[in-house]
């Protein structure tokens, strides 16, 4: 096995049933010398004994026997190995949503669609891998060791001839499966390229429809997926090209026993027992081989997918600890920052500013000056290129300034599946975010919305996402534009909600405006490093 492998199955549940179909393999391997000699005698016997074919009872019945818990142990092999695939499904993918959820709103060189295919059907095809290659692979070892030495018992020039015939075989597919597992990787990344492109398409097709990009878009779609039939048919005439070899060489093998034992049984130097065992054990030692070859290259893409998943490093936590000195009354904490965005030369300079535990803050300054950028340094999205973030390490829930609703009912965009918050909870946290508009709706809270919330209006969605905060008793809030989309009399609704539901909590907002927000502690005034032309300013409000 190969050394990841070996770190798939320590990082899995599915250790027991890889050790199961491993157990089942190598007892594969003493049925197959017994089945072999058992009908090699009954053959041999029946030319010995003609007139008296019940002696040949036992070793029929012995063969049989044989056949029969070769076929079980078959069987059982695949069924565990299926078991051991089912879970070791189930653990990447449970790691893989980890990291995910890990990232949370962390910028990620990952697109969304790419790791959804390679948490979906990419690590669906470990089952391959679990389920047939491993058990494939035991046997693949095991039933030529078995079967070499027993053919050494008997006659010991045929087992010489597959000493030297059999290592061919594993050497060709080490060759050419080095050369495959770089073409499979390389068809994995089209495909998952292909996905990722096809779900940003799907995600923002009314504007390309209103910009008139539809046909660009089907084009590039159209060049991706043309790649990836390339990179496929490449993959198949590689894996055609091995199977091929692979029953060239079985041929040859197989040919030159029976060509050596033939002469020798003319000549009379071999028995017809010790000729027959032979042969029919030739094809067997070959078979496992060329089983695992085919095996090799319909696993490959599931260990891609998971390896990709694997192998990735984990996003460590961005936020760097402060002296305990300075965070001892501290909520939040920053002390000379500095921060850059990739590509561009705006950011924020020398920042420093601390929040007390209960205070409530207002961060203001023109678009562009890095509010939004402020609250993901605290959150930790973004690592600072100069001087310290640190909380508390209280838990701190966040509203960002362009919200998503999943599809489902308003109580359940709330909630977010919670037990812990009743519909007397949700209604209390809607009218705190001002969201009376639940009271006209035909199923109230029931309502469903959507996917992504488009059954609702930019202020509607915005008081839902609100509400999904205030709901909560963390005692840290972090809130983006939370009267975005609002006009001026459900801004004075939503900021007295907002006001009365977070007293005594720490809460930090981003706002263009603060005549909103009287009632805070204190505003902390955010200036952009360098001066901005308005249309750098028009770009940093889009995008942030």
């Amino acid at each position: 096995m190969s050394r990841f492998t070996l770190r798939l199955l320590a990082g899995t549940s599915a250790r027991r049933g890889v050790i199961v179909s491993t157990a089942c393999a190598t007892l594969q391997s003493a049925c197959v010398v017994i089945g072999a000699a058992a009908l090699a005698t009954a053959i041999s016997g029946v030319f010995a004994h003609r007139d008296d074919l019940a002696q040949e009872a036992v070793p029929v019945a012995l063969f049989g026997g044989a056949l029969a818990l070769r076929s079980l142990l078959v069987w059982l092999a695949e069924a565990s190995g299926h078991v051991a695939a089912a879970a070791a499904v189930d653990d990447v993918r449970r790691s893989g949503v980890g990291r995910a959820l890990a990232v949370g709103g962390r910028r990620s060189d990952t697109p969304t669609g790419e790791t959804t295919t390679l948490l979906t059907s990419g690590v669906d095809l470990l089952d391959h891998y679990f389920g047939r290659y491993l058990p494939q692979l035991v046997t693949a070892f095991a039933v030529p060791v078995v079967a070499v030495a027993y053919v050494l018992s008997v006659d010991w020039l045929s087992a010489v001839i597959l000493v030297l015939t059999l290592p061919t075989i594993p050497l060709f597919m080490a060759l050419i499966g080095r050369y495959a597992e770089q073409r499979t990787r390389r068809r994995w990344e089209t495909f998952a390229r292909l996905g990722a492109h096809f779900l940003d398409v799907l995600q923002g097709l009314p504007t390309l429809r209103i910009f008139g990009r539809g046909p660009a878009q089907v084009e590039r779609i159209r060049d991706i997926s043309e790649r990836l039939r390339a990179s496929t048919m490449a993959t198949l005439r590689i894996a055609f090209v091995s199977a091929f070899a692979l029953e060239l060489l079985s041929s040859l093998g197989v040919a030159l026993l029976a060509v050596t034992i033939a002469v020798r049984l003319v000549g009379g130097s071999l028995d017809l027992r010790s000729g027959l065992t032979v042969l029919i054990l030739a094809p067997e030692v070959y078979l496992p081989l060329r089983t695992l070859g085919a095996s090799y290259h319909s696993s490959m893409e599931g260990v891609a997918a998971a390896r990709q998943l694997i192998e990735t490093a984990p996003p460590a936590m961005l936020n760097e600890t402060v002296t305990p000195a300075r965070i001892a009354t501290s909520a939040i904490c920053l002390h000379r920052v500095t921060f850059t965005h990739p590509g561009r030369s705006t950011g924020i300079s020398d920042l420093s500013f601390e929040v007390e535990r209960g205070q409530r803050v207002v961060l203001c300054g023109p678009s562009g000056a890095g509010k939004t950028t402020v609250l993901a340094l605290v959150l930790g999205h973004l690592r600072p290129d100069a001087g310290d973030v640190a909380t508390d390490g209280s838990e701190a829930v966040w509203l960002p300034q362009h919200p998503h609703l999943f599809s489902g009912t308003i109580a359940d965009n709330v909630t977010l599946g919670d037990p812990r918050w009743s519909g007397d909870d949700v209604r209390a946290a809607l009218a705190a975010a001002g969201a009376t508009f639940i009271d006209s709706l035909p199923s109230g809270l029931d309502t469903y919305v959507g996917d992504r919330g488009l059954t609702l209006s930019g202020g509607q969605r915005q008081r839902v996402a609100l509400a999904r905060v205030l709901v909560r008793t963390a005692p840290t809030l972090l809130l983006d534009e939370p009267l975005a989309n609002l006009d001026s009399a459900r801004r004075a609704l939503v900021s007295a909600g907002i006001e009365r539901v977070t007293r005594g909590r720490t809460v930090v907002i981003a706002a263009h405006a603060i005549e909103q927000f009287a009632w805070a502690d204190a505003v902390i005034t955010v200036e952009p490093a360098r001066e901005e032309s308005p249309a750098e300013a028009m770009i940093e409000a889009v995008r942030s």
